[in-house]
């Protein structure tokens, strides 16, 4: 079983970022989001940007494509993003995000696991909290 699919329509479909291709990901935005911001934020823009997000999503596809590999222990069945469901999107500004919630579905194809004798996938959990940069203070008592 993985996380359930979201009850909307995906509002755009990523196949590459950059020179990197992947397969199909589906991806879900809130009204707080457009496509054009989503690509914004992936491909910043002076005075525009996340760098949470395109940090996490660049990661995780590396992380991903080392299944690549022959002595990955996943490399016989590796996980794959699946879909993003941006669900929350907190601005601090018209140009600066605080926070960003996601759920990503990240799982393998269905196989035949061992002493099995039907096929099912794996996978991940894929609750991700991002946040902006943020003041810390310091609390003496």
């Amino acid at each position: 079983m993985s996380a359930p699919p979201p009850k909307r329509e995906p509002s755009l479909i990523l196949t590459q970022l950059g020179n990197q291709i992947f397969d199909v990901v589906s991806v879900y935005l809130p009204d707080t989001l457009t496509p054009t911001q989503f690509y914004q934020l992936l491909f910043p823009k002076p005075a525009f940007g996340f760098p949470a997000l395109k940090n996490w999503f660049t990661r995780l596809l590396q992380n991903l494509e080392l299944q690549g590999n022959v002595d990955h222990p996943h490399y016989k069945h590796p996980y794959k993003l699946r879909a993003i469901d941006i669900q929350a999107v907190d601005w601090f500004s018209s140009t600066r995000i605080g926070f960003m919630k996601i759920q990503a579905k990240i799982e393998t194809d269905k196989y035949v696991h061992e002493h099995e004798k039907e096929a099912r996938l794996d996978w991940l959990p894929g609750a991700v909290f991002l946040r902006g940069g943020s003041v810390a203070m310091l609390v003496r008592a």
